[in-house]
């Protein structure tokens, strides 16, 4: 397992500003409390590559590190596309999920983020990936998956176990 480093949140158009890591040494770091405050700037994507169901993952995610991936900025969406190419299922789990009659992305910030931010995957508009989501999903599929082959956002069964990627701050 890697982690995905962004060492600075303003360059989110430059595809070269990220540094994989290894496990252990993004575990290392992020223990090290002389190094964390130089961290904080960035953000670390984490797939993990274990099979949960999504309030597993989202569990997981808030215990070890700081919860479930959102799509932020231009530059998150195009490092959670990189990082889910490792996986070992189809799809991965993120923080999109349907609340209140709209899909939301988990936040830090709030419990759920005020407005979807959609930006473009490569090849693709966002009208495309909103195109895959249902306007009003089956109460067991209000979880959002990246589905890893066509690189788009899908409603997927929140019971069902696929790997899912963390993000910490």
């Amino acid at each position: 397992m890697a982690v995905v480093v962004n060492p600075g949140l303003d360059r989110s158009d430059r595809g070269d500003d990220f540094h994989m890591l290894p496990l252990q040494e993004f575990e290392s770091l992020k223990r090290n409390p002389q190094v964390r405050p130089r961290v904080m700037g960035g953000q670390f994507l984490i797939l993990v590559k274990e099979k949960k169901t999504w309030k597993e993952a989202e569990e997981f995610c808030d215990f070890h590190y700081t919860g479930l991936a959102s799509v932020t900025s231009k530059w998150t969406l195009q490092q959670l596309t990189l990082e889910s190419a490792g996986t070992e299922t189809e799809s991965v789990w993120t923080g999109l999920h349907f609340v209140n009659g709209q899909w939301l992305w988990m936040s830090e910030e709030q419990t759920w983020s005020q407005t979807l931010f959609w930006v473009q995957i490569p090849a693709q508009s966002p009208a495309q990936c909103l195109a895959s989501m249902p306007s009003c999903p089956a109460l067991s599929y209000r979880c959002g998956a990246l589905n890893t082959n066509t690189k788009t956002f899908q409603s997927q069964n929140c019971n069902e176990k696929l790997n899912f990627i963390c993000y910490w701050t």
